[in-house]
């Protein structure tokens, strides 16, 4: 189960980056070099691997490839059986991140929002190098093209977000004693949750 940590570590993040606004899981993907692997394992779901998962042998194998996957093979079988464990990896680490980090997020969000969209910035300049690097033909067209998603995304990362600083929503308010005066609230100090 060793061997699969690092597959969990990458699901990790990828899950905090389907969280993240402007970033997805796959350009994660991309970035830490599973995306081929990746690709390959959603792409082998089908009636095939279905019918093998229907056969006790796969089970065995599975539970073989779960502690040590360097036992499985070149068969048609054991390479459902290698999707299947890196999917089931893959996935736990993404559902781990997505049920922790969507608590933390907006937190975080909130409280630095400047640090924050630097971060998310950093993340999306980040994820443009790889594909970079794999082009084959750089040129002034492909430098142009650049610098124009460059400077959309920095006007779109510094775009304000719209606050009508209106609220809406219920309040009810209880009292410890009736009173026959009015009953004046003031806004300061009041914390809505």
């Amino acid at each position: 189960m060793k061997s699969w940590l690092p597959t969990t570590l990458r699901g990790v993040c990828m899950g905090i980056a389907d969280i993240i606004p402007g970033v997805s899981g796959g350009t994660l993907a991309l970035i830490l070099g599973i995306y081929q692997r990746f690709v390959g394992a959603v792409s082998a779901i089908g009636p095939a691997m279905l019918l093998a998962a229907l056969k006790g042998s796969f089970w065995s194998r599975l539970k073989e490839g779960f502690s040590s996957p360097e036992v499985l093979g070149e068969s048609e079988e054991d390479k459902y059986v290698a999707h299947t464990l890196f999917l089931m990896f893959l996935g736990a680490g993404i559902g781990t991140a997505l049920l922790i980090g969507a608590r933390v997020l907006p937190t975080l969000l909130n409280l630095y929002p400047a640090p924050m969209k630097g971060f998310f910035f950093g993340l999306v300049l980040a994820s443009v190098v790889i594909p970079f690097r794999q082009m084959n033909e750089r040129g002034v067209k492909q430098a142009i093209a650049f610098l124009l998603v460059l400077i959309g995304t920095w006007t779109i990362m510094g775009m304000p977000i719209a606050q009508s600083g209106k609220a809406r929503g219920e309040l009810m308010v209880s009292l410890n004693e009736l009173s026959q005066e009015d009953t004046r609230l003031s806004a300061t100090g009041v914390v809505f949750m």
